[in-house]
């Protein structure tokens, strides 16, 4: 029997890679409700709806009652929005205020909304809305007489636009509650037709 040379087995000299331990990420920061440990559903606000009837007459519109309500929200008068008479709250806020003769004039005009001073903390405002069938998508004429009544009622006060566009079609009322509110301390939407994002609106 031939004798064979038996070599000793050497260990494996390559080695398994150890992966180094994992380190434990940031801690994920809470969001939203949790971040602020505000409940569930607490203050959310529920949507204007439709119009109460008696609000829509041939001289407004549906863009005219989220505002309404989102008035009453903001300022909380009147407690219940679709109670009548829809003219707002004597002292605080009026809907529909005629001014220079309102719609039996030549020259006046109905201003939507009229903010008194005792809400903004010191001058009248006015608010108009801007509707799209109306006020954007029309002649050049009418832009021009809508820019000349502005002009003449901002001698009463500041006067601030809301485009329909920017709220109507949230139905939690929520956009037409930020509009207000942005109104009420000084701020102004973009006028769509100089930003160039006019849309119709399809309801």
């Amino acid at each position: 029997m031939t004798d064979r040379l038996i070599l000793p087995t050497m260990p494996n000299a390559r080695r398994r890679p150890v992966r180094p331990p994992r380190l434990r990420g940031p801690v994920g920061l809470p969001r939203g409700p949790r971040l602020y440990r505000i409940l569930k559903g607490y203050g959310l606000v529920h949507g204007p709806g439709e119009p109460p009837p008696g609000f829509i007459t041939f001289t407004n519109s549906l863009s005219e009652w989220f505002i309404y309500w989102a008035l009453a929200k903001v300022i909380k008068f009147p407690r219940d929005p679709r109670k009548g008479p829809y003219i707002g709250w004597p002292g605080l806020w009026s809907y529909q205020t005629p001014v220079d003769g309102g719609r039996a004039f030549r020259g006046g005009q109905v201003v939507d909304f009229i903010v008194e001073p005792p809400v903004t903390g010191g001058e009248t405002l006015a608010i108009r809305i801007q509707t799209e069938r109306y006020h954007l998508f029309t002649d050049s004429a009418k832009h021009a007489v809508d820019e000349l009544l502005k002009v003449r009622l901002a001698r009463f006060g500041r006067v601030v636009d809301l485009f329909e566009q920017d709220f109507i079609h949230d139905a939690s009322g929520q956009a037409a509650i930020l509009e207000v509110k942005r109104a009420l301390f000084g701020g102004h939407p973009s006028n769509p037709l100089r930003a160039g994002n006019a849309r119709r609106i399809r309801l």
